[in-house]
């Protein structure tokens, strides 16, 4: 039996409970309370002692002047300037989307199109009049730019509807786009592209250059002398085209960027924080020292609390009768309270720990001695790893209680060397903890200890601190 007793006493571990640990804090309210007020004063005394010297000092309150004025003006610069560029995004990006919205080319598919492309060849020839050279030397130039501006002024949506090639969308209303021209005064060419997302829509915007060439070689030679203006080469041809697919991706690209460059105005100005106004005043130092005081107040009711379940869960102390009841297989003989007068938190927490509300030490005292006049023995030890003073107070209350008794009240019978003499001459031994003082470390090697002497172990008697 003693060999299964020690093998589970030495299995024990110490089990952390949320409520035990939750309670053993809460006992210790009065401890937590003096280290809450003492660090609330320590730093609203720092803070006041700091703050209100300054109300005295003329250059100090210049110097918060200043930087407050300081702060003031550059919150108000950073604040036109995101405003600036917020307004400025927006527009650009309701300019992009409205052109998306409305542009032929960007409703076109640049990897299914159909496109005319054209290259005329302008040349001025040789029977130019000296007096007209003197006037305008590169004829080619001007030639080729008032055909580029003839055909740049071409109405293109009023093209396709003549030529009954309208789109499907009707939300298209603006067909400028489709034609585009480009001129290389170098080797005196003009170039155009006509795109369609049909081939009858290519062709009809072709033929409008050609017929605005023609009509144009007349009025053309009239003002700028004598030229003349051939059709090189052209092509019509359902492809991929490169340029308008670098278009749909340059404008995708730019419409990316906008949009993020106004998110993060937006987020700019969402994080500028008003500008730190220091109020060098009596009230505002005086709220300061109070918000300080309320900080440090928290911080030390914290910082105690911490300190005291970090305690708990390292020291493993006894919590509650339940506790060492179910932890080593042994009846709680009796709880005895603490000195009355208690705080209303004081006997919640004994509630919760077992010791009824109202008991008093006295009839704590009569429940225990009326559990031990049940036991057997003639010799009686009690034994713990408490106070040795608290233990020795109850043997004498204990043995009064109990005249036909032998009571014998010691310290530790691991480290006293009276108590292990005392423990040799008893016939049964009561061991007495207190509660969230007594370790279990220690009682378990007095358990072991009772065990390996063989000798009988009655239970606990439990003290309230």
């Amino acid at each position: 039996m003693n060999e299964n007793m020690i093998r589970k006493i030495r299995e024990s571990a110490t089990v952390l409970n949320m409520a035990d640990l939750f309670w053993s804090v809460l006992g210790k309210w009065r401890r937590i309370l003096v280290c809450a007020l003492a660090l609330a004063l320590l730093l609203g005394g720092v803070s006041a002692a700091r703050s209100f010297p300054r109300l005295r000092d003329t250059e100090y309150l210049r110097n918060v002047e200043e930087s407050n004025a300081e702060a003031v003006r550059v919150y108000e610069l950073n604040r036109k300037e995101y405003e600036s560029q917020i307004e400025r995004y927006s527009l650009d990006l309701e300019q992009q989307e409205d052109y998306r919205a409305h542009c032929g080319l960007l409703a076109l598919d640049p990897f299914h199109v159909y496109v005319c492309e054209g290259v005329y060849f302008v040349d001025t020839g040789s029977s130019l009049f000296l007096d007209t050279l003197a006037r305008e030397p590169n004829y080619n130039q001007a030639i080729i730019a008032a055909y580029s501006e003839r055909l740049s002024a071409l109405d293109e949506g009023q093209v396709l509807r003549d030529a009954g090639c309208l789109f499907a969308d009707e939300a298209i209303d603006n067909y400028r786009g489709f034609l585009t021209v480009s001129a290389d005064m170098g080797s005196s060419t003009l170039h155009y592209k006509a795109y369609g997302a049909t081939e009858e829509q290519a062709l009809a915007l072709s033929a409008a250059v050609k017929d605005a060439v023609r009509s144009g070689m007349q009025e053309i030679g009239e003002l700028i002398c004598e030229h003349s203006i051939a059709l090189l080469n052209e092509r019509v041809a359902l492809q991929s085209d490169e340029e308008l697919g670098l278009m749909h991706k340059d404008f995708d690209a730019n419409l990316s960027t906008t949009s993020t460059n106004l998110g993060n105005a937006v987020a700019a100005m969402e994080a500028l924080q008003s500008p730190d106004i220091e109020n060098p005043s009596r009230s505002a130092y005086l709220r300061s020292a109070v918000k300080r005081a309320i900080l440090g107040f928290a911080a030390g009711a914290f910082l105690c609390a911490a300190v005291c379940a970090f305690a708990f869960v390292v020291h493993g102390t006894v919590a509650d009768p339940d506790d060492v009841a179910s932890r080593y297989a042994l009846p709680v003989l009796g709880v005895i309270p603490g000195a009355a007068g208690k705080t209303l938190l004081d006997r919640r927490i004994a509630a919760h720990y077992g010791i009824p509300a109202g008991i008093s030490t006295e009839e704590g005292l009569r429940y225990a001695a009326v559990n031990l006049s049940e036991c057997a023995g003639e010799t009686l030890l009690l034994s713990g790893s408490g106070d040795p003073a608290a233990i020795r107070g109850l043997g004498e209350k204990l043995a009064a209680a109990l005249p036909d008794r032998k009571i014998l009240s010691v310290g530790s019978i691991c480290r006293d060397a009276d108590a292990l003499k005392a423990f040799h001459e008893s016939d049964s031994l009561v061991f007495v903890e207190t509660l969230q003082q007594s370790r279990h470390a220690e009682l378990r090697r007095e358990l072991i200890r009772a065990a390996e002497s063989g000798k009988k172990v009655l239970g606990f008697l439990l003290l309230e601190k």
